[in-house]
């Protein structure tokens, strides 16, 4: 969120591509999304509902379809000093109104919202996004699509979730895919 989650100021909401991959990470981080989820989170009204305590997020179908549709919450912090993922969402939405939350960014810079991200774009967005924050180029290349999803997983054990509920924010039914 640091290097990549804000806007650029002097800069058409077009053009704000950094902000989009910035806000695209977070989220996926935050909701423990696989790539093929991910991708389909949209900014459209029917899509992502602002909220005073959380930001909704509604996916019509997961990848796994052990559940149809979900709602994918992120709360907003309790301290009103912090600028969490909550913040960075609402700044989202209000610069991009619409589109794909992942949007396919063109190699000029411009952002295509109303298209989605490619597999292999995203993980080449991912590591030169990781090696511009300061990560060696051999650690970046480890990181991948699923690379949010296990991450947020890890932060959710690490600050007390129980396997159960790490299941339930990934959309998953077997605890075993946690091992």
């Amino acid at each position: 969120m640091k290097h990549f989650g804000y806007e650029r100021h002097k800069r058409r909401a077009d053009r704000q591509w950094e902000l989009a991959f910035g806000a695209a990470v977070a989220v996926g981080f935050k909701l423990l999304l696989r790539f093929d989820d991910f991708s389909h989170c949209q900014w459209d009204d029917d899509y992502y509902t602002v909220y005073a305590t959380h930001v909704r997020f509604f996916l019509s179908q997961r990848k796994n379809h052990q559940y149809r549709g979900n709602f994918l919450d992120i709360a907003r912090p309790e301290d009103p000093e912090v600028r969490g993922v909550y913040h960075l969402c609402v700044e989202a939405k209000a610069l991009f109104k619409l589109g794909y939350v992942l949007p396919r960014v063109e190699s000029s810079g411009l952002i295509a919202k109303d298209e989605r991200v490619s597999y292999a774009s995203f993980v080449l967005f991912l590591r030169h996004a990781l090696t511009a924050t300061g990560m060696s180029i051999a650690k970046a290349a480890k990181y991948a699509g699923h690379s949010m999803r296990a991450g947020g997983a890890i932060s959710a054990a690490i600050h007390g979730l129980s396997p159960a509920e790490i299941c339930h924010l990934a959309g998953v039914k077997d605890v075993n895919w946690l091992t």
